[in-house]
């Protein structure tokens, strides 16, 4: 009995021993595919977390600073009323927020359901304004707002990812696979109402942000994902936010922590919002995705206490901790009367604007924030400028879209050659070319360019496109097509085509 029981002692030990082995071993493969991870991401010239800070395509740390801009990609009776989304989101809005405002980050709003609609029109004109975006210089945010006003029906009203959405998220992971300025933010204030479920769903059909990581990382993509809390920190003040949230249940190094902020402003109180933080705050990358003060809001309990008297120090202390935080931030939003008063010159709005005035009242309703904002981000990139001066060493990203390698092309016709290009700065120009002779220049997203194809027949051509940077980095694609038609009396056929 007593060699029996020193017998199980031993064993039990072993095999504790090798349990223990066991979680250590898996606990390094979990550390080493993380690190793996944030390594290829910084390799290949996508932007990604290191500790508190972004670091972009160059390896040097930023922060971003923009603003959201609504449209009809997230308002189904707006899309299905024919509003089209890019007559805001346009290179000549863009060109005024990195311009005039010294803004790098655009928070666009996109809905599954209207994607739904027509799969190809929708991320045509997203494509247009993501490419536009990008070669100004924005980083782009795409946030999914899942809510009546998007389209979402029952059961998938509810504020929640659904194993539908998954799907789509990997749609949109691997359609901008190669996209190094675009972030994804899977879904707009969350209606979780715990931790766990935020994390995992309910075991049936709605899932959680876990999910949502795994199913964007399956397709490769190496962006940096932004997470939200929604109802899963808490309902009131003092207790919403990431206070309790457990930092170490998301193990994806290129996270980034997004929360929203409206009438808490108006407290004025840095405890308050440092409290909102928790375990976060000096850890991890913090990101306010919306935030403003609203003299004109839809909601006045989004204003309550905020005057004309008040609203310049208000808004000079919350920019004054979003510089000490180095906080990431895109202020709701660049439209009329929110920071600019028009999309004509985009000059920005005022607290002084109706003065005296009070939340909600009718003198306020053209007045905003954007005076304060714009030169807020003024002194920033004055600073920034005077400070550093950063080398930029990586090369734009360009694919030919259009028309495909190995395809056939109509002859005595008008090709539109189309190409995809984007940089982590921010593209110059396309110089597309046929078989090394000179077609034109494009200098403004989305690129293309106009081909007469010539009268030879089963002829093949070499069509390149490169893409230039403002550092002049330069990047490359071409594609090998023939031209259609048979060889008749008529037409020639052989493989050394006439360029027109």
């Amino acid at each position: 009995m007593q060699r029996l029981q020193s017998f199980s002692n031993v064993t039990t030990k072993k095999a504790l021993h090798l349990h223990s082995i066991v979680l250590v071993v898996t606990l390094l493969i979990a550390i080493f595919i993380g690190q793996g991870r944030a390594l290829a991401a910084s390799e290949s010239g996508f932007p990604h977390v290191q500790g508190t800070q972004l670091i972009d395509g160059n390896g040097q740390p930023f922060i971003l600073r923009g603003a959201m801009i609504e449209s009809s990609f997230a308002y189904i009776k707006s899309w299905k009323s024919g509003k089209d989304p890019l007559a805001i989101l346009n290179t000549t809005t863009f060109t005024a927020m990195v311009q005039q405002w010294h803004m790098n980050a655009l928070r666009i709003n996109i809905s599954e359901w209207i994607y739904d609609l027509n799969p190809a029109t929708y991320l045509t004109k997203l494509d247009t304004a993501i490419q536009q975006a990008n070669a100004a210089g924005l980083y782009v945010i795409l946030d999914f707002h899942n809510d009546r006003q998007s389209g979402a029906v029952a059961p998938y009203n509810d504020g929640m990812l659904h194993t539908v959405s998954l799907t789509w998220w990997k749609t949109m992971a691997a359609h901008y696979l190669n996209y190094p300025m675009v972030m994804f933010d899977p879904i707009n204030e969350p209606q979780y109402t715990s931790w766990p479920m935020w994390l995992h769903g309910n075991g049936g059909t709605v899932v959680g942000y876990a999910d949502a990581i795994a199913a964007i990382r399956s397709t490769g993509a190496q962006q940096i994902i932004i997470v939200e809390p929604g109802k899963a920190g808490g309902p009131t003040t003092a207790d919403k936010g990431w206070e309790t949230f457990d930092a170490t249940t998301i193990t994806d190094p290129n996270i980034v922590y997004s929360k929203h902020i409206y009438k808490d402003i108006i407290s004025g109180n840095p405890t308050l919002w440092d409290h909102q933080w928790g375990s976060l705050l000096n850890t991890h990358p913090i990101f306010y995705g919306e935030w403003a003060l609203l003299p004109n809001a839809l909601h006045p309990v989004h204003c309550q206490g905020l005057n004309s008297t008040n609203a310049d120090s208000l808004i000079k202390a919350f920019l004054s901790y979003l510089g000490q935080r180095q906080a990431n931030w895109t202020a709701w939003d660049f439209l009329p009367y929110h920071l600019i008063e028009n999309t004509t010159n985009f000059k920005p709005t005022s607290f002084a604007t109706g003065a005296p005035w009070a939340c909600g009242a009718a003198a306020a309703a053209q007045a905003g924030m954007g005076t304060e904002v714009q030169n807020y981000l003024a002194s920033v990139a004055l600073t920034s400028t005077s400070t550093s001066n950063p080398t930029d060493t990586i090369p734009p990203s360009i694919s030919i879209t259009s028309p495909a390698n190995g395809s056939r092309v109509q002859l005595e016709s008008i090709t539109t050659i189309t190409v995809s290009a984007i940089d982590d700065v921010g593209v110059t120009k396309v110089v597309f070319s046929v078989n090394g002779s000179l077609l034109c220049t494009d200098t403004s997203a989305p690129y293309s360019c106009q081909w007469n194809t010539p009268a030879t027949a089963n002829a093949t051509y070499t069509i390149e496109a490169k893409a230039y940077d403002a550092a002049g980095n330069t990047a490359t694609s071409s594609s090998s097509i023939k031209s259609s038609g048979k060889c008749t009396g008529k037409r020639k056929c052989h493989a050394g085509p006439r360029h027109r």
